[in-house]
């Protein structure tokens, strides 16, 4: 069997991937998220600076320690109204914050930041690029965008490890991200999906055969 390698170590990120290809499934083709060994042995240093080259830098790390074909991503989250930030490195607001800063803490912090900027429902982008890898370091990188806007109060419930997503309400579906459903989804990153499987076919014409 094939395998296509997830290169994160965020649950909810994985599990959004694997529902996006279940069809793969079809073609057997394996999903796997990336071994924990292999990103505690993996020395990565992102940049706060550079969205692009952090998702290249996750999938060629992880397709070359994996010996598979890889996909990894790195998300940047813009608020015009507060400079921009966080920007890159959301869970450590552009690295203002520790990276040990638990839901609780991050979700405190964030709503101080909407309450002071005194603006009803701020306009807010979603920027994620990915990347996709062969073992041998060649790549293909794609590119969504998400538009919308912070809404306080939220949605009240989030996935572990992402309380940004109860307060992020999507312009593209009219829901908060942390209420999507696998329908919404679909829709949402349907251009994506069919996106790296052209890029899957440019790495390797073979890799569905």
């Amino acid at each position: 069997m094939k395998k296509i390698v997830i290169g994160t170590k965020n649950e909810t990120k994985y599990q959004l991937y694997k529902n996006l290809f279940s069809y793969f499934n079809e073609k057997k083709i394996e999903l796997e998220k990336i071994s924990k060994k292999i990103v505690a042995s993996s020395d990565l240093k992102e940049s706060l600076n550079d969205i692009v080259a952090n998702a290249i830098l996750k999938a060629q790390t992880y397709a070359r320690k994996s010996g598979f074909l890889t996909l990894a991503d790195d998300t940047a989250i813009f608020i015009p109204a507060l400079n921009n930030e966080p920007g890159i490195a959301v869970r450590r607001w552009g690295g203002i914050l520790p990276k040990e800063i638990n839901d609780a803490e991050w979700e405190r912090f964030f709503l101080n930041k909407i309450k002071n900027l005194q603006i009803a429902e701020p306009a807010c982008i979603k920027r994620q690029v990915i990347a996709i890898s062969k073992p041998n370091g060649e790549c293909k990188i794609i590119e969504n965008n998400f538009f919308g806007k912070i809404k306080v109060p939220g949605a009240g419930i989030y996935k572990s490890g992402g309380p940004f997503s109860a307060y992020f309400f999507l312009d593209q579906c009219q829901r908060f991200e942390s209420e999507l459903t696998k329908d919404d989804e679909d829709i949402l990153y349907a251009e994506f999906k069919l996106k790296v499987i052209e890029s899957i076919l440019e790495l390797d014409p073979n890799f569905f055969v």
